[in-house]
């Protein structure tokens, strides 16, 4: 009998520590409904983490069922499962649809960190009493009208610099660049060979939601929305090559994407560290390069004003000549443009 089978016969016995055993083997397989059973037996044996396992499982692993999962989430919250607190917590200030929702992420926030969780302590920390002076909007400087090109400085404290790079250490993974055929995201080292930590709906936590409401506070960006935001790493000597970042509607992999999501109109950089030589963001056809120090923000457009990819645009993460550098990046789409 091998080691799963022995897992899988503990399980079926009822014992609750092979049952989460078992569920999360199962789970790293790739078998999400099965394990997503297990789970529901575990929180039916009577511990109530296995609810939030499960909403884990329904929000972020195929397929996906985002209106059970959060209700899910929220139950577990609820019943006092500190995890799910913390992550209601992101939920509730993700939901500009909610009243009051800042209040709502607030005390959920409370609540997590009462329970134990560091990152809840954390944000908390950063936040203070309240999110008015997170939410609060930054002047941002044109430094070219087309194509259109601004510059906040100080867009972010040092502290949330900081804790956004040691939320994002332990998760970065080579990033990826999209296959032009496909749509799908691969590997291409000889283009970018530096790492990324996407933050997606579980790992929004206030702090990255209240960076999106300053954004939006500060620049009238139109109707759009926020790809998963990501934040970027940079080892001394690795780059991501001349690129553009709107969806290019001529490849057929693209197309898809751009129906579905719409145009990438706009991207915002900030740099979280200025401990490094070298680095800049250049734009070669242009004849500019920005530097932020720590917490500076750099936003530009990718489309021109017709809503049409600007080949302007091209860019480049110049590589750090000495230490590393870490940088928020956050797409920004348009549904009403292609």
């Amino acid at each position: 009998m091998t080691d799963a089978e022995i897992l899988e016969q503990r399980a079926q016995s009822g014992d609750p520590h092979a049952q989460l055993a078992f569920a999360q083997m199962l789970e790293a397989q790739g078998r999400h409904e099965l394990a997503r059973g297990w789970y529901g037996r575990l929180f039916q044996s009577g511990d109530r983490h296995g609810l939030y396992l499960l909403a884990v499982s329904l929000l972020k692993n195929e397929p996906l069922n985002p209106e059970q999962g959060v209700a899910m989430i929220k139950a577990a919250a609820a019943g006092g499962d500190s995890q799910a607190q913390s992550i209601c917590a992101g939920l509730a200030a993700q939901d500009d649809a909610l009243d009051d929702h800042w209040s709502i992420a607030l005390r959920y926030l409370s609540a997590a960190a009462e329970g134990g969780i560091a990152s809840a302590r954390q944000e908390l920390a950063i936040a203070g009493a309240g999110f008015a002076s997170l939410l609060a909007p930054k002047p941002f400087e044109f430094v070219s009208h087309d194509p259109r090109i601004l510059v906040s400085r100080g867009f972010a404290s040092a502290l949330e610099c900081d804790w956004l790079v040691e939320a994002a250490r332990p998760r970065t993974v080579p990033a990826q660049i999209y296959n032009p055929q496909t749509g799908t995201g691969f590997e291409a080292r000889n283009v970018r060979n530096n790492s990324a930590a996407a933050f997606g709906i579980l790992e929004m936590g206030v702090l990255l939601c209240a960076m999106r409401g300053r954004l939006r506070a500060s620049v009238d960006l139109g109707g759009h929305d926020f790809e998963p935001l990501m934040v970027l790493h940079y080892q001394t000597g690795q780059q991501f090559a001349p690129h553009f970042d709107f969806i290019d509607p001529e490849q057929p992999g693209l197309r898809e994407d751009i129906a579905q999501k719409g145009q990438r109109v706009a991207t915002l950089l900030i740099y979280l560290n200025d401990d490094f030589t070298g680095g800049q963001t250049a734009f070669p056809a242009l004849g500019y390069s920005f530097k932020g120090g720590k917490g500076d923000a750099l936003l530009f457009w990718n489309t021109d004003a017709q809503g049409h990819p600007d080949r302007r645009m091209l860019h480049a993460g110049m590589p750090p000549l000495s230490g590393e550098k870490w940088l928020l990046s956050q797409w920004i789409r348009r549904r009403d443009r292609g």
